[in-house]
């Protein structure tokens, strides 16, 4: 896997119907489960759930894209459960294709808005994932906290 997880992954100017980031979700699968950055994978995740909602399927992929502000920052499109990936996977190597099929589940499930950055934020009878030891914040490592923050 850790050879050969990008090849044939589309990045979004490759997706053919909605510009799908499939690389970049794939690439943050692999940073939470390496390195536990699941914070980090929030944050970039989350400009692709905007971007998607802001998605106007009765458009091309072309007056998306320049209608989007978020394409310019961050191209691309989150994982939607409804949508058939066939045609967009088709050059990604048998032995990889139900892994990154699963990855893209793993981030969605894990990064899509709403779900807590801890546990500690999780609420009485909140139906959010547990989130396990190794995706929370260790410590912070800024050397002073932001003011606001206080």
């Amino acid at each position: 896997w850790a050879e050969s997880w990008h090849v044939g992954l589309p990045n979004y100017s490759q997706s053919e119907q909605r510009g799908f980031q499939i690389g970049n979700i794939v690439w943050l699968y692999n940073t939470i489960l390496m390195y536990g950055m699941l914070d980090f994978a929030k944050d970039r995740y989350g400009t692709l759930t905007g971007n998607a909602k802001r998605w106007d399927s009765n458009k091309t992929w072309k007056e998306n894209v320049f209608a989007n502000p978020g394409f310019n920052w961050m191209p691309g499109c989150a994982y939607d459960e409804s949508y058939d990936y066939t045609s967009d996977l088709k050059d990604v190597p048998e032995q990889n294709l139900p892994r990154v099929l699963d990855a893209m589940e793993f981030v969605h499930k894990w990064c899509a808005s709403g779900q807590a950055t801890s546990n500690d934020e999780k609420k009485e009878g909140d139906d959010a994932i547990t989130i396990p030891l190794e995706y929370q914040t260790a410590y912070d490592m800024r050397p002073w906290t932001a003011f606001p923050e206080r």
